[in-house]
């Protein structure tokens, strides 16, 4: 019994380390293939990123009411085009594990631009003789302020190119100059003032983009005091699109679009 038990048990340990001796050359294959997978190692903790950015956003928003006026419905209809404008983008991430990392952006974008406000005024004498009326309202603002939330992969591909892809939630802040009625001359069909507002509204949504980096210069030291591992430009493209509820034609304005620019990069 003792014998057969020895016997046993060396065959099994014969087995494992035939088993073992088979599994090397093949976890050999399968490992260069995983961390081609992932990627070169990102070395660096984190990096800052300010970018002269274009929002090429080309939206209209049509605002709509009516009220009773001389028995009969005065009606208005003001239309807003928002086209592509200028914009500030910052960003800053933290790596957190290899390549991975955790990331913070804010952009910044505005517009000024023509309201055409178009109005039907009832007669105050003759029943169903409505008059029109129209008005060109200038410096009708739109401002967008946006919190962009990502997890970052990024991915260097070689000594001086990285290239980040990342997504995540974004979260804009609506300023908008919005038309919301008018005053007519009493007893006419004459228009005397329109009266705007503006709104503030907050709407979440998501985002995705990537950042191309190209490093110029390494270990900088700025008055001795901080060390920069990486210094140069880049550019970078995002999506970002949100919406908020509004008085306007389709119940909502949209929010975000694409972003692009180029800027400094900085890795510590």
């Amino acid at each position: 019994m003792i014998l057969a038990s020895r016997q046993l048990c060396q065959r099994t340990a014969l087995a494992v380390l035939l088993l073992g001796a088979a599994a090397s050359p093949a976890s050999a294959q399968w490992l260069p293939s995983i961390q081609g997978l992932l990627g070169r190692p990102w070395d660096d903790r984190g990096f800052f990123n300010v970018n002269f950015a274009s929002q090429a956003a080309d939206r209209r928003s049509i605002a709509t009411d009516a009220f009773p006026l001389y028995q009969e419905t005065a009606i208005f209809e003001s239309t807003v085009n928002v086209s592509s404008a200028a914009a500030l983008d910052v960003m800053g991430a933290w790596r957190l594990w290899r390549n991975l990392a955790v990331g913070l952006a804010y952009s910044r974008y505005s517009d000024s631009t023509d309201a055409v406000f178009a109005a039907s005024i009832p007669d105050p004498l003759v029943f169903d003789t409505p008059h029109p009326a129209g008005a060109v309202l200038g410096g009708q603002s739109h401002r967008e302020n946006a919190v962009h939330l990502s997890a970052l992969w990024m991915r260097p591909v070689t000594d001086k190119i990285d290239v980040a892809v990342f997504a995540g939630p974004s979260f804009i802040l609506l300023s908008k100059d919005l038309v919301t009625g008018f005053d007519v001359v009493p007893g006419t069909s004459e228009l005397a003032s329109i009266h705007t507002t503006r709104i503030s509204e907050t709407g979440t949504g998501g985002h995705i983009g990537f950042d191309v980096r190209y490093t110029i210069r390494e270990d900088l030291n700025i008055f001795g005091f901080s060390r920069i591992r990486k210094l140069g430009a880049g550019i970078f493209v995002r999506y970002s699109a949100a919406s908020v509820d509004a008085n306007v034609q389709g119940g909502s304005i949209d929010l975000g679009g694409l972003n692009y620019g180029i800027g400094l990069r900085v890795g510590f």
